[in-house]
């Protein structure tokens, strides 16, 4: 996250359009620092896949088809 982000954070500013941006920006650094910038649909897989496993009951998620339901 950069620092404008950072400040936009703190005065609620933030917006799920900035929270989509930085975590593609993830997924593509992480691909490409593992000199496999081909990986970065999988790398996004990976962690939708450990987030939902890990998400509390009654919390909802996306499935890959893009549906949403509560776990």
């Amino acid at each position: 996250m950069q620092c404008h982000s950072i400040v936009r954070a703190a005065k609620g500013e933030w917006s799920g359009a900035d929270e989509n941006r930085d975590r593609s920006a993830l997924y593509r650094e992480i691909a490409r620092g593992n000199s496999h910038p081909e990986w970065e649909e999988e790398v996004r897989s990976t962690f939708a896949g450990r987030w939902i496993d890990k998400a509390q009951s009654g919390w909802w998620v996306q499935a890959p088809n893009g549906s949403w339901s509560k776990k």
